[in-house]
């Protein structure tokens, strides 16, 4: 079963907010983790008192500064704040950003499923390695001394792909490389199970929205977990708890700008939240129109010139011929 007592698991919520705001969306996310852990709040940003007062009663505390150090960077300075005393008290330590909308449906189904697996470390879901808004690690892998020298040195990068390889992908290889159990709510062969024996339910629900020429572009690709462009539909409607902030936003997600059909039609969330924060922001998905033409120019500009990691080298191709390398350093 699902730990009921909140004394036993500890939540460490990264955030971020492009006008220093806690959105109301945050704040039912956190109503819904404190049934399941003690929440701590960290933000990379400054914001105002009243900002940090909408969690009173519900985190254990709230508090941000900017720093720049993505996820990683606000974990670490919970950790530091409270100190690892405090952590001792807890079996299980939960890491999660504000990055998803959620829980699309209660976290119950997920806390009981992944505690009947009794491994060391999961994540909501994962390919080769646990993707990092939603991971949870128990008491023998927060307290290894890897682990407290990895959130040490935690450091300012400037680049996204850097962090995922050295933070995201480093976490990962500190489970696996001392010898700890780890799974994943979802992979990609249930994605891959699901939409064989769904299919036609997934093109339904897209039939009753898109019309028949944007559909012509629609892309599903099962055959690994994908949570942005028009794959989101998936992970929702396999009842994954939480949906990507970014895959509605995506440049060229068709999808994307029928989410209110989606969400209502998939998951009991108060659809307002994702809609009110959106307004917000100034930001909305794109038309089916403007998705194809984005879709489009990524095309010819990934033909032309892009970037692969490969181990700890930078590959840039032009015209698909590697044309140069940059060996990166990723060791903590």
């Amino acid at each position: 079963m699902p730990q009921s007592v909140t004394s036993r698991r500890v939540c460490l919520l990264a955030a971020y907010d492009p006008q220093n705001i806690v959105d109301d969306y945050v704040v039912y996310l956190v109503k819904e983790l404190s049934k399941f852990a003690d929440v701590y709040y960290y933000a990379d940003n400054n914001m105002a008192d009243a900002e940090f007062a909408k969690l009173k009663g519900i985190a254990k505390y709230a508090k941000g500064a900017k720093h720049g150090h993505y996820d990683f960077g606000s974990w670490a300075r919970i950790i530091k704040d409270i100190g690892y005393e405090k952590l001792t008290g807890y079996d299980e330590l939960l890491l999660v950003n504000d990055a998803a909308f959620g829980p699309m449906d209660s976290f119950t189904p997920v806390f009981k499923e992944m505690a009947a697996k009794n491994v060391d470390a999961w994540a909501l879901c994962g390919n080769k390695f646990m993707m990092s808004f939603f991971v949870n690690l128990k008491k023998p892998v927060f307290m290894h001394p890897d682990f407290k020298h990895f959130f040490e040195n935690i450091k300012a990068e400037g680049d996204k792909s850097v962090v995922i390889k050295k933070y995201e992908q480093g976490l990962n290889h500190l489970v696996k490389d001392n010898g700890f159990s780890s799974s994943v709510y979802i992979t990609g062969k249930d994605i891959k199970a699901f939409y064989k024996k769904n299919r036609k339910e997934v093109w339904r629900r897209i039939k009753t929205v898109v019309l028949f020429w944007a559909r012509l572009f629609v892309k599903i690709s099962p055959n690994k977990v994908r949570l942005y462009d028009d794959n989101f539909i998936l992970p929702l409607m396999m009842k994954m708890p939480v949906l990507k902030k970014v895959s509605l936003l995506m440049h060229d997600s068709i999808l994307g700008g029928f989410y209110p059909y989606f969400v209502k039609e998939c998951s009991d969330y108060p659809v307002e939240l994702i809609s009110n924060y959106f307004k917000r922001i100034g930001i909305t998905p794109p038309s089916p129109k403007e998705a194809i033409k984005s879709r489009f120019k990524i095309g010819i500009k990934s033909f032309i010139i892009r970037e692969k990691y490969k181990g700890n080298k930078v590959i840039t191709y032009v015209f698909k011929i590697p044309v140069w390398y940059k060996k990166m350093n990723y060791k903590i």
